[in-house]
């Protein structure tokens, strides 16, 4: 085929936009309204449980209002009212010390491990505000200047003692961790803002670069970014955020990953992995190799996962580290509407790079 008959086929995103519009509740199920049906599974031990957290929510609305203006307007109005939704659940997420910071999950009360049996009940397993869902909070709320700025001032607070990288808590009991990808999100908001780069700023985007340029996110991936824990996410949100604001800082790895473009493509293990890498490498500036028409069933595919949680990690023993980075051990969380998202962001950045190719 072509290239001006496959540009011209257009792919059906409007049905995909309708149908994770339609995914979202209305708050008559076991959903709030706004949020969208997720759920956390381990299929080792054959567990699953429905998830009312604010995390897969906004990345849901996160992906989409940055592709509107490749949209149609119908499309683009349905964008906005689920964006819009999304916003209007964020109270129940909300620092029970202000609209400063947010929780992954429901603060209002707590509602940690929802549905759950025994996690629960206890406030060991109650999690702080982090620096993830409140970057994607104030990027899907279109916060103000002087809120991110005051942020900052937050952020700053919250980093090791011997360390200027910005942490992903803003607890005081959890270790410290800087998580790659929260990072990415983090620095998609702040450098959005009109601020001058800070000594924190540079060394989050150090760190960001150097776990490219290193080859950490092919050797140790779970350590790099212990929320997400794969290489195909590290790619994927390491992308997202230089196409957002194409920092120099991050030259060295965007360099480096699109050497290993085919590399990295051949050795990825579900179609799923693939279309994360090929959105990331799009956005890098690469070429898209191959179609994905015949890649419709990645939803079935094991169920992907966006996010996951390593009860060990935390714990930083020997032994429990051994376990942590085992994915066996490991709560996934999964959302068929980010999927969907997601396969919309492939369709439209797939469309764009053949544009490029018409003569």
């Amino acid at each position: 085929m072509q290239i001006y008959e496959i540009v011209k086929k257009r792919p059906a995103i409007s049905e995909l936009i309708h149908e994770i519009h339609a995914a979202q509740s209305d708050g008559r199920g076991e959903f709030d309204a706004g949020l969208f049906p997720s759920w956390r599974e381990n299929r080792t031990f054959f567990y699953s449980r429905p998830d009312q957290n604010i995390f897969c929510s906004l990345s849901v609305a996160f992906v989409l209002m940055h592709l509107e203006e490749d949209l149609e307007e119908r499309e683009r109005r349905v964008c906005q009212e689920i964006r819009e939704n999304v916003v209007a659940a964020l109270p129940k997420f909300e620092s029970l010390k202000g609209k400063d910071t947010y929780n992954f999950w429901k603060t209002r009360p707590s509602k940690h491990f929802p549905k759950g049996y025994f996690m629960h009940r206890f406030r060991h397993f109650q999690l702080p505000d982090d620096v993830d869902d409140t970057a994607l909070a104030f990027s899907v709320m279109r916060a103000p200047e002087a809120q991110i700025s005051a942020l900052k001032e937050k952020l700053k607070l919250h980093c090791a003692p011997d360390s200027k990288v910005y942490d992903t808590w803003f607890g005081k009991d959890m270790p410290k961790e800087n998580d790659f990808c929260a990072l990415c999100n983090l620095m998609c908001l702040l450098l959005g803002a009109s601020e001058v780069l800070n000594a924190y700023d540079l060394a989050t985007l150090a760190f960001i670069n150097e776990g490219i340029s290193s080859n950490s996110f092919l050797s140790e991936p779970f350590w790099l970014s212990r929320n997400y824990g794969n290489t195909a996410l590290i790619v994927y949100h390491f992308a997202r955020l230089w196409a957002m604001h194409r920092p120099a800082q991050l030259e060295t790895g965007r360099k480096y990953l699109l050497s290993r473009q085919t590399e990295l493509l051949a050795s990825a293990q579900t179609l799923w992995a693939k279309m994360l890498l090929q959105i990331g490498f799009m956005k890098l500036g690469g070429e898209p190799h191959g179609a994905f028409d015949e890649m419709q069933p990645f939803q079935q595919e094991a169920k992907p996962y966006f996010f996951v949680a390593s009860l060990f990690a935390p714990l930083g023993k020997k032994w429990t580290n051994a376990l942590a980075e085992k994915e066996w051990t490991w709560i996934n969380w999964v959302c068929p509407a980010l999927s969907l998202a997601l396969k919309v962001e492939y369709e439209i950045w797939r469309k764009r790079s053949l544009q490029k190719q018409l003569p």
